[in-house]
């Protein structure tokens, strides 16, 4: 069954909208012909009155069937996981990294001003660390490191963004092979940093 969600008399409550802010996919809870479902429908943006509108493309599930696909996700998610992110050939890591850039931009434009920079002091030649919490996104830089302690404001706010981006991007691809290049990549750079101190 398909919800056209276009009656005011429908029960409707949005719970989540995924993706481009003009062609989202949006779940909501609505209610369609006296029976309650869960419609997850993409959207499009209707120029004429400046708002998203849904599509034919969708889903409408009755709670049993929201109910019986939960429990196969709860119990395959790991599988599920492990198949989106293992195994990725070079097309696919392609295509994906243009996607996070695609998304990193967007995010960039949405949050801009948002993720401050932090000078603390730790051992090591690890230069930055970065904390998402709720709202608030911080980036730490070592000031330990001198090159980094004398940098004025902007030119660390510009940094964290930059580093800030980089570590969600690390984060979102997820590999094993991945993880140890970055790995490897951050300890280059915290070594050549502090070999800039010393000279």
């Amino acid at each position: 069954m398909v919800s056209t969600l276009d009656n005011d008399d429908e029960l409707q409550d949005e719970l989540l909208r995924l993706g481009e802010p003009k062609n989202p996919l949006v779940i909501k809870m609505s209610s369609f012909n006296g029976m309650r479902g869960l419609d997850i429908r993409r959207h499009y943006f209707d120029k004429k009155e400046g708002l998203t509108k849904p599509t034919a493309k969708g889903i409408w599930l009755k709670e049993t069937e929201f109910k019986n696909i939960l429990n196969f996700l709860n119990e395959h998610s790991d599988k599920i996981v492990s198949f989106f992110k293992s195994d990725l050939d070079a097309a696919e890591l392609t295509i994906r990294s243009k996607q996070l850039l695609k998304n990193s931009k967007r995010k960039n434009r949405n949050e801009a001003g948002l993720i401050e920079s932090k000078l603390k002091s730790w051992p090591g030649t690890n230069f930055f660390e970065c904390v998402e919490s709720g709202n608030k996104k911080i980036v730490r830089f070592n000031s330990k490191i001198k090159l980094l302690a004398s940098l004025d404001e902007d030119t660390l706010s510009v940094l964290a963004k930059i580093i800030f981006n980089y570590n969600k991007a690390k984060h979102t691809i997820g590999s094993k092979g991945a993880d140890q290049i970055f790995n490897t990549m951050e300890l280059e750079w915290g070594n050549l940093i502090h070999h800039s101190d010393q000279t």
